[in-house]
């Protein structure tokens, strides 16, 4: 099966002129054109900045704690073939690939391969983490802390353990991905104890399958949680 790395087309119109409109008002760094790496560029970023990163492999392990846009030149061009073309890739060791903490809530990853890291993608704020291929990690996805936010047509595949780890407060939609051929599970979400205002999380119109455990599994710990699931339409 073919990965699908293209927003549906009644999607497609939508996504690039929201995500154009920020451009007019904030600055767009260019890798390698301005910085010859991404880090550099993330770090030479205003609040609000977008980093546009040219077709390459960029072997490095990022780190986020403002507010950006991360992403290949599929985000202005809306061409799926620069998911493919634009990898950034953790090296294989104990380094998550893109580590987005809580001061970089607000986020949005859009377009890139992201490769052999710890975690592909961890999260420790809010973010928007859309079109990706997510490939070889340990868990292609973490999240944790006070995070969340949307995941939606990724691709997310060959985890070592689970392609998407859910773990603390987390309020989160999840759509529209494809998980599979992971170690572990597609998706894995513990219920710790929490009685605060209630976390939401929307599970809706993925494929999840080839995972060597379970689709999605809850995992009960002790103590009331106060979480609301919708998970519908999932194809496992």
């Amino acid at each position: 099966m073919a990965p699908r790395t293209t927003p549906r087309p009644a999607l497609c119109t939508f996504i690039c002129i929201f995500w154009s409109l920020p451009l007019f008002s904030a600055s767009i760094i260019h890798i390698p054109k301005d910085y010859p790496t991404i880090q550099q560029g993330i770090d030479a970023a205003s609040r609000g900045d977008t980093v546009l990163v040219a077709p390459g492999v960029y072997y490095e392990a990022l780190l986020i704690q403002k507010r950006i846009t991360l992403a290949s030149h599929f985000l202005t061009t809306g061409d799926a073939s620069y998911i493919g073309k634009t990898t950034i890739d953790g090296g294989g060791g104990r380094a998550v690939t893109i580590w987005i903490k809580s001061g970089g809530s607000g986020t949005t990853v859009a377009g890139l391969t992201v490769t052999h890291g710890l975690d592909g993608i961890k999260l420790q704020g809010m973010a928007t983490i859309v079109d990706n291929h997510i490939t070889d990690n340990g868990d292609g996805m973490d999240y944790s802390s006070v995070s969340g936010g949307l995941c939606a047509r990724n691709l997310i595949e060959n985890s070592v353990a689970e392609a998407i780890d859910i773990d603390d407060k987390v309020s989160i939609i999840i759509e529209d991905n494809i998980m599979r051929n992971n170690r572990s599970d597609g998706i894995e979400i513990q219920l710790h104890k929490y009685q605060d205002t209630t976390l939401t999380y929307i599970i809706r119109r993925n494929e999840i399958y080839g995972n060597r455990y379970d689709g999605i599994q809850l995992v009960e710990n002790a103590g009331q949680s106060n979480r609301f699931f919708l998970i519908e339409r999932n194809l496992i």
